[in-house]
């Protein structure tokens, strides 16, 4: 007999932790180029670039300009249910929040998320 997984333990399974980790090291690494510019704030959106191990990625998951990004942005903007995409974003949010970033999403294109973060 399988051993019963707690609610805590079956969220974290769930919500698709590889997006999470994904936005929050986009994330991150704009903060990084940001800060060494000697700036207070950055913001990613679906043009951002950042590099990964030499790789450039533009956007992000959760800000992307195509059917997943909209996917998260109804979301977000309550016009769409979706209790694992809110999950993912509000972790994005906390992680954030936690190291003492102020952290908003905002939208300008009406179809995509714009990550605000400043410190």
């Amino acid at each position: 007999m399988l051993p019963l997984l707690n609610g805590t333990s079956a969220r974290n399974w769930a919500r698709d932790n590889s997006v999470i980790t994904q936005e929050i090291m986009i994330i991150s690494l704009a903060i990084t180029v940001a800060a060494e510019a000697h700036t207070l704030s950055t913001t990613v959106q679906s043009d951002t670039t950042v590099t990964i191990n030499g790789v450039s990625v533009t956007g992000s998951p959760m800000t992307m300009n195509n059917a997943t990004g909209l996917t998260y942005y109804n979301v977000w903007a309550a016009t769409a249910v979706n209790a694992k995409l809110a999950e993912q974003m509000n972790t994005v949010v906390k992680y954030f929040q936690k190291y003492g970033y102020a952290i908003t999403r905002t939208s300008a294109s009406g179809s995509s998320i714009t990550w605000n973060v400043s410190w």
